[in-house]
């Protein structure tokens, strides 16, 4: 966790829906409609937050935002505030949030994605990875876990954390692209933010792999994506019977199988 994050992490409260996702799971798109709809949004790993709600830039942390041109950060005047995190929800113990919203994906596409944007866009020196596809599925972090047994980790604790059932979501990847307005207004109205549905699909499309990838393409000229490819059920192009082997646990399938998901 970066001393930028930890700061921001003291402002959490009762306002806040943590928007909770493992690494490459899709919070892009859950991140692009938030802000799409002017709802206050915070990535507290780029933005700093301050004491009156609102958030500023942080100098060596814009491309991101650069690159898809989203709307920006948080204007302190909303009664709801998404807070991003990759982190398992113990981070969040005692700081009274007022609900998460979990976004989940395939395991070997959520993997595979993360392993992706770290060798392309990691920041921090824990972030970056130099190496294979299958190192980084061998290599163990500062937890002491795999990135397989780290997926379990996480999806399982935050499953079990929520303080506040009746503000708990889980949204699927592969819904937010098969069905992303059905998808996204159903979560919203969960935690008691209904929208009406010209203004979320209006958000929506302007949230699709398709208008976020022009903008990227746009902005980055040549060179790596964000927005990469954005695909469900990437992993039968490069799954082999060696990659496969890293993605046979029991406990990854015990954890994957509550989202519906299923080894081969």
């Amino acid at each position: 966790m970066s001393s930028l994050y930890q700061r921001n992490l003291a402002h959490v409260g009762a306002r806040d829906i943590i928007l909770a996702g493992y690494g490459g799971a899709g919070q892009s798109i859950v991140a692009a409609v938030v802000r799409q709809l002017g709802l206050d949004y915070i990535d507290p790993y780029t933005e700093r937050l301050v004491e009156d709600g609102t958030s500023t830039e942080v100098e060596g942390h814009r491309e991101f935002q650069d690159r898809l041109s989203l709307p920006q950060g948080s204007d302190g005047t909303g009664a709801m505030r998404f807070f991003k995190t990759h982190l398992p929800p113990h981070v969040f113990d005692g700081r009274g949030a007022g609900g998460s919203w979990l976004v989940v994906r395939d395991p070997r596409d959520s993997l595979y994605s993360w392993y992706r944007w770290r060798v392309a866009f990691g920041e921090e020196e824990w972030d970056t990875f130099d190496g294979s596809f299958e190192s980084f599925l061998r290599h163990r972090d500062a937890t002491g876990r795999t990135p397989v047994e780290d997926w379990t980790y996480f999806h399982d604790h935050w499953l079990r954390w929520p303080p506040r059932r009746d503000r708990f979501i889980v949204t699927r990847f592969e819904d937010l692209k098969t069905d992303p307005t059905t998808t996204c207004g159903k979560a919203l109205r969960t935690i008691g933010l209904p929208m009406p549905q010209d203004r979320l699909r209006e958000a929506v499309e302007a949230s699709s792999f398709t208008a976020m990838r022009a903008r990227e393409d746009a902005a980055a000229g040549s060179g790596a994506r964000v927005m990469r490819r954005g695909k469900v059920g990437e992993w039968r192009e490069w799954l082999t019977p060696r990659l496969g082997r890293y993605f046979r646990d029991e406990q990854l399938w015990r954890v994957a199988g509550r989202f519906g998901y299923a080894p081969a």
